[in-house]
């Protein structure tokens, strides 16, 4: 490398990951005061299990920001309901599958929280899926819910009230509050949120429904505002699919990584049991990275 004088940006890597810490104050804080002591327990116990996990595979005290960053995220994607040691299996299989497995950071295929996320609900589906929530409409299990009796609810109540499913959902504003810090300070391609809503909105109005949708809550076929607001695609939009590591490098890779995320949450909302289909998206878009990129490369060369 030659000699400098080189022109830096002046955002560290450290800056950025305390940034996006504090674009997702507004999430946590809500969260809590929606859902009140029983979610600040799961935050604690998340962060708190997480370094614990970091401590283990370094041997060594570090404090870092994404570890900081994983441990709210895996909460934030967790129902309200969830027992306290959910926070802790999930800070085991977040750091020591989806992080050191591969590795340890920058060297991750998926993006640890959402695949501690899946897992925690393959291994536990009745927290996620069957919990005790009574399902009318407005305090069911999610807004997603394809169950008898559920309704479409005002659109007041799907920014501002605390919405039944994931502590993400206690006030989706927030969300966006949180998405707006991150692209106001251009740590996020604008392409992947936009790309990925934009995805979900066309695919909402174009699919035709399963029997299960058509029977039991035809009020989610042609409903954008809907699938954009409920379930996970705001948080999916801003903070998962955002993610440096796992996510391609190319501006055009991630136009492509974006659509591909949103056509899979669609399809798993409309074509199977189960509500929310926005964390499987994440993966599947993830573990296609490498191909999107090849692509790309491909592409760019054929070009030029």
């Amino acid at each position: 490398m030659k000699p400098g004088p080189f022109i830096h940006s002046g955002f560290t890597t450290h800056r950025l990951m305390f940034i996006t810490t504090l674009a997702m104050i507004p999430m946590v804080a809500a969260s809590i005061w929606k859902n009140g002591f029983d979610a600040m327990i799961l935050f604690v116990v998340s962060i708190f299990s997480v370094f614990c996990m970091e401590f283990i595979c370094q041997r060594r005290i570090v404090f870092e920001y994404s570890a900081l960053i994983t441990a709210v995220l895996l909460v934030l994607m967790l129902p309200a309901t969830a027992p306290w040691w959910i926070s802790v299996v999930g800070a085991i299989l977040a750091v020591g599958i989806g992080k050191y497995l591969f590795g340890g950071i920058g060297q991750n295929i998926f993006n640890p929280a959402v695949l501690s996320r899946v897992l925690l609900m393959a291994f536990f589906p009745a927290i996620f899926i069957m919990p005790e929530w009574i399902v009318d409409g407005v305090s069911g299990a999610t807004l997603l819910s394809k169950e008898i009796g559920a309704s479409m609810p005002s659109l007041s109540s799907l920014l501002l009230r605390s919405n039944p499913g994931s502590l993400a959902q206690a006030m989706p504003v927030t969300v966006l509050l949180g998405g707006v810090i991150l692209l106001g300070y251009k740590l996020i391609d604008w392409r992947v949120p936009l790309f990925y809503l934009a995805t979900i909105s066309l695919l909402s109005i174009l699919l035709p429904g399963s029997d299960k949708v058509l029977g039991h809550a035809p009020h989610l076929l042609g409903n954008p505002l809907l699938h954009i607001l409920a379930g996970g695609s705001l948080l999916t939009s801003f903070f998962l699919l955002t993610d440096p590591v796992s996510s391609p490098f190319s501006s055009n890779g991630r136009v492509v990584y974006a659509i591909i995320a949103g056509v899979f949450t669609m399809i798993i909302r409309y074509y199977t049991p189960y509500p929310d289909g926005a964390a499987f998206g994440v993966l599947l878009a993830n573990a296609m990275v490498p191909a999107i990129e090849k692509y790309m490369l491909k592409l760019k060369a054929s070009v030029f």
